[in-house]
């Protein structure tokens, strides 16, 4: 009897995907950013931590938020229709990551009791900022340029993280054909004109202080 998978052909939370996802992907950060402080506490006597790492502004995700890995999850479904990987591997599959909103960081700092929360700020983070005058520009809204190559660095930097994961999982073989069809996808993204050249990325910076225990 085969498994059923309640995220089938997504590899993540996705914005119209099942509210269980949602809530067992929150379940698990809130358990992990839980131990995570508990550790740091124990461990840090003045002052307190700063962190800064991925997140989101609103508690559903949008669409935007989800897109690097809506189109993993489409380029592996594609990869399937081709025989090229497992199909039921992919309905398998959900990659252990999560952008956390504002909410769930204060619940969770909140519940742990060791810090106070003095500083919480979104920002967004964009390689369009980190361009020299040798690299295409964004600017230019006729440039044919620039989605492409915003496509093969996007592309290299998640084939960097989540490429171990991959391979294990769907085989290596299947690596490059993978992530080229990723390229594509992404660059089709990049090029609409709704999304053209949108690469944001959320953005969290915390300030904790331990707070003093008499």
């Amino acid at each position: 009897m085969a498994t059923e998978h309640l995220n089938r052909g997504r590899v993540h939370v996705t914005e119209a995907g099942p509210a269980a996802v949602l809530d067992a992907y929150r379940a698990q950060f809130h358990a992990d950013f839980l131990a995570f402080l508990s550790c740091r506490a124990a461990e840090t006597r003045a002052r307190g931590l700063l962190l800064t790492f991925v997140a989101r502004r609103d508690a559903r995700p949008t669409a935007h938020d989800c897109y690097l890995w809506d189109l993993l999850a489409d380029a592996l479904m594609d990869m399937a229709a081709a025989g090229l990987v497992d199909e039921e591997k992919v309905h398998s599959f959900n990659a252990p990551y999560y952008a956390p909103c504002p909410d769930d960081l204060a619940r969770v700092i909140a519940k742990e009791g060791s810090f106070a929360l003095r500083t919480m700020q979104l920002f967004d983070t964009t390689r369009r900022r980190l361009l020299g005058p040798s690299h295409p520009t964004s600017d230019d809204d006729d440039d044919d340029e620039f989605p492409r190559w915003l496509a093969a660095e996007t592309a290299g930097t998640v084939r960097a993280v989540v490429e171990p994961m991959l391979g294990t999982h769907f085989g290596w073989a299947a690596m490059d054909g993978l992530f080229c069809k990723y390229r594509l996808l992404l660059e089709a993204y990049y090029r609409s004109k709704s999304t053209r050249n949108n690469d944001d990325i959320t953005n969290v910076f915390l300030v904790l202080e331990k707070k003093q225990r008499y």
